[in-house]
């Protein structure tokens, strides 16, 4: 038997020459098509081949599908080491589930570098929605406040009246601090329901730029008064929805240690001022019984609904009227307006040109507003006999609403 012999499988036909024998001598095997036979390949050499097809499909498809696995075992695991519990309690307290996707910011906030699952996005994670949803309705409603009655503790049990006034006195002193540290009367000085009622005013350019100008006077070294965390004391005096009577000054004492955050009022052991002073002479002549009292602290009369509030909460010392126009009779120009649209029967005490402007924000049909001239010693003979006082109580009554009882001053 030939070794090596080539073999050609020709078309064959006219117009092919027969190939010639090759140097050894060797005769080629050509099959023509007129006389080769057709070729098959034996079954078994199919069934071997049909075989080795099905095997590669089968284990490509086992290879990819255990890459995806391994893919998704990894994702997962990475999350877990991404986030150990410590961090965790932390981002559920942000508002973050685990596997929400965190910018770089929000965790250099907290002290933590870019964790890897941030960048991947995964798909059908379900993020802790109902944290974020709780923590934005803190932010937007009273009931959210650690003070608030219906306030729970981190385990979800109410919290008791005596817990939610320590947490409550422990928060305002931190902001009180705050304040006196940055000299600004921060509007988290404010009490809770303020803040919320007024919250849309602490946006308006209005009001950032009356920051910016109690910064600079800060900055300047100027004197204020009163001090940062007693600016907005007011607030925390009296309940929002509590007012029945809004006494209605012009701008602060300018004197050392007179002004506290309530108009007329000073704290005790500080001298009266001669505006006080016509005030009680006119209480005197007006309230059967009242007996004018040695000091001129007015938080009774807070106590029982009274808002003491200036035109302008804050002046430099010596220089009356030295921050009118600053963005101050704006801010409480909505102070008036919100309780007039959302309280119904309330007494307006407007002394002097100044609180007279005042009344323009008041609905008349709804409330009553009373004006006259200021206590000041310069107009004190314009101010006796106004008797509005007592026409403040009569106007209580009539409308259902307990008197103030103006005497409480001489008992505290």
């Amino acid at each position: 038997m030939r070794a090596s012999l080539p073999v050609c499988v020709c078309a064959g036909g006219r117009g092919h020459r027969k190939p010639r024998d090759d140097q050894a001598g060797h005769k080629p095997l050509v099959l023509w098509r007129q006389e080769c036979m057709h070729a098959t390949l034996p079954s078994s050499l199919s069934l071997s081949l049909s075989l080795s097809l099905s095997l590669s499909l089968s284990l490509s498809v086992f290879i990819v599908s255990l890459s995806l696995s391994l893919s998704l075992c990894f994702y997962r695991f990475s999350l877990s080491l991404s986030f150990p519990p410590s961090l965790l309690f932390l981002l559920d307290k942000q508002g973050i589930g685990p596997e929400d996707p965190i910018h770089l910011t929000g965790l250099n906030q907290i002290g933590m570098s870019k964790p890897i699952s941030s960048f991947f996005s995964p798909v059908g994670v379900k993020s802790s929605s109902k944290t974020s949803a709780k923590r934005a309705q803190a932010d937007v409603d009273p009931a959210g406040d650690p003070a608030s009655p219906t306030a729970k503790s981190p385990k979800g049990t109410p919290l008791s009246p005596e817990q939610q006034k320590q947490i409550a006195e422990k928060r305002l002193e931190a902001v009180l601090k705050q304040c006196k540290a940055k000299g600004l009367p921060l509007t988290d000085s404010l009490a809770p329901d303020w803040r919320q009622a007024l919250r849309a005013e602490f946006d308006k350019p209005y009001y950032k730029q009356l920051m910016e100008f109690l910064t600079k006077q800060q900055a300047a070294k100027k004197v204020i008064y009163p001090p940062p965390e007693m600016v907005h004391s007011y607030s925390r005096a009296c309940r929002l929805r509590d007012v029945k009577v809004v006494i209605l000054g012009q701008d602060p004492y300018h004197g050392p240690g007179q002004a506290h955050g309530l108009c007329f009022s000073v704290l005790k052991g500080v001298a009266i001022p001669g505006s006080l002073r016509n005030i009680y002479k006119e209480l005197t002549a007006d309230i059967d019984g009242f007996v004018a009292p040695k000091h001129g602290y007015l938080q009774s009369w807070a106590d029982q609904g009274v808002l003491m509030l200036n035109a302008c909460l804050t002046v430099e010392h010596k220089q009356p009227n030295s921050h009118a126009g600053q963005g101050w009779e704006k801010y409480t120009d909505a102070v008036i307006a919100w309780i007039s649209k959302n309280l119904n029967n309330v007494v307006f005490i407007l002394w002097g040109n100044y609180a007279k402007k005042k009344g323009s924000k008041v609905d008349q049909k709804r409330h009553c507003v009373l004006a006259g001239a200021h206590p000041s010693p310069l107009s004190a003979t314009k101010y006796f006999g106004c008797r509005h006082f007592s026409r403040a109580n009569e106007y209580l009554k009539k409308h259902g609403k307990k008197p103030i009882n103006w005497s409480s001053v001489s008992d505290a």
